[in-house]
C-alpha cells in the first residue's frame, strides 16, 4: 500500500511539473503578445498577425493544458482561439472537455462505493431514472446549471458502453466549446459573423433548456 501510494503521489508531483512548464512555455512565447492586444495604439492587424504567428507546438501545448484537468478551461479555450481562429479551436474545445469528463468519470467510478450517499440526490436520481439517457445526459450536460460532478457521477451507474459515454460527452459539450471558440475570435476579430454565430447558439441552448424542463428534474415541491 505504502508503494502505490507513493507512486501515485510521485505521478501528482511529475503531473504538476509538466503543466508548469507547459504554462511557463506559454509565458515565454506569448507575454509580448498579451501585451499588444491591450496597447490601443497598435494597428490591430499587426496583433492578429503575430499572435497567428505562432507554430504548432504552441498548439500542442495549448490542446494538452485544455486537456487536463483542474487548470482553467474557458480561458485556455479563449486564448487558443486568438491564435488559432474558432474552427481549429472548436475541435481542440470539445476533445479536451470530453477527455476532462472521462477523467472525473473514471476517478467517480474508483470512489463511489465511498459516497454511496450521492445516489440519494434528486438530480441523480432523475438523470439515472431518465428514459432515453444518451438524450438527457447529453442535454444536462450543456447546461450550465447543472453540476457535472453530478453528471458524471450518474454515468457512473448506468450500464453504458465506452461509445455511448464519449457520444455524450461529444454532444454534450459542443454547443459550450463552439460557443467559446467564435467568441474568442469574434473578440480579436469583431467579426459580425462570427458574433450571428455564437447569438444562434445561445438561442439553441435557451431553447434547449426550455424543452428539457430541468426544473421537474430538480423537484418541484408536492402539491
Amino acid at each position: 500500500m505504502k508503494n502505490i501510494s507513493f507512486k501515485k503521489k510521485l505521478i501528482i508531483v511529475c503531473a504538476i511539473i509538466v503543466v508548469a512548464c507547459l504554462f511557463y512555455y506559454l509565458y515565454e512565447n506569448y507575454y509580448q503578445d498579451i501585451l499588444m492586444i491591450f496597447d490601443s495604439s497598435i494597428d490591430r492587424k499587426i496583433v492578429i498577425e503575430e499572435l497567428r504567428s505562432h507554430g504548432p507546438l504552441s498548439a500542442v501545448v495549448l490542446l494538452l493544458l485544455i486537456c487536463t484537468p483542474f487548470v482553467p478551461y474557458s480561458v485556455l479555450v479563449v486564448f487558443t482561439a486568438l491564435s488559432y481562429g474558432a474552427f481549429l479551436t472548436s475541435i481542440f474545445a470539445i476533445l479536451g472537455a470530453v477527455i476532462r469528463s472521462l477523467f472525473f468519470i473514471y476517478i467517480f467510478d474508483k470512489v463511489n462505493h465511498l459516497v454511496p450517499n450521492a445516489k440519494s440526490f434528486k438530480i441523480i436520481q432523475a438523470l439515472k431514472n431518465s428514459k432515453h439517457p444518451i438524450i438527457e445526459l447529453s442535454l444536462a450536460y450543456m447546461m450550465p446549471i447543472i453540476p457535472k460532478f453530478a453528471i458524471n457521477y450518474t454515468v457512473t451507474l448506468l450500464d453504458l458502453s465506452l461509445k455511448e459515454v464519449i457520444l455524450i460527452l461529444v454532444i454534450g459539450s459542443a454547443p459550450k466549446s463552439i460557443l467559446l471558440a467564435y467568441d474568442g475570435d469574434a473578440l480579436l476579430h469583431g467579426d459580425i459573423k462570427n458574433i450571428i454565430i455564437i447569438f444562434c447558439v445561445v438561442l439553441v441552448l435557451l431553447v434547449l433548456l426550455y424543452l428539457f424542463k430541468f426544473k421537474n428534474m430538480l423537484g418541484q415541491k408536492e402539491k
